[in-house]
């Protein structure tokens, strides 16, 4: 055999060798942030559903805390009236502001 076929068969080898090796390692590696993604959707999952069973167990203690004296029910949970703005006119203002000087 040549040297230089000698050398093209090894470096063929080795070419191939590589690219195996940075397939397979991020095949693994795509893998495992696949299966933590999948442990942090699950925990999701649950939270979500605890949340969901909670509220579910808290419909009659609004209902309950929601009716008034008067048997009507509030609409709301924090259902107050609301506060009557401050407005504040240019000719409340003194000084330069009043449209009366100059």
């Amino acid at each position: 055999m040549s040297e230089s076929l000698l050398v093209a068969l090894i470096s063929g080898f080795c070419t191939l060798a590589g690219s195996c090796a940075g397939v397979l390692a991020s095949s693994r590696l795509t893998q495992y942030r696949l299966a933590q993604l999948e442990k942090r959707v699950a925990q999701h999952n649950n939270l979500i559903e605890r949340t969901y069973r909670l509220e579910g167990g808290m419909d009659g203690a609004w209902l309950a805390g929601d009716s008034r004296a008067d048997g009507g029910i509030k609409k709301g949970w924090n259902a107050r009236p609301p506060k009557p703005m401050m407005v504040i006119s240019a000719s409340t203002l003194p000084g330069r502001f009043s449209p009366t000087s100059t």
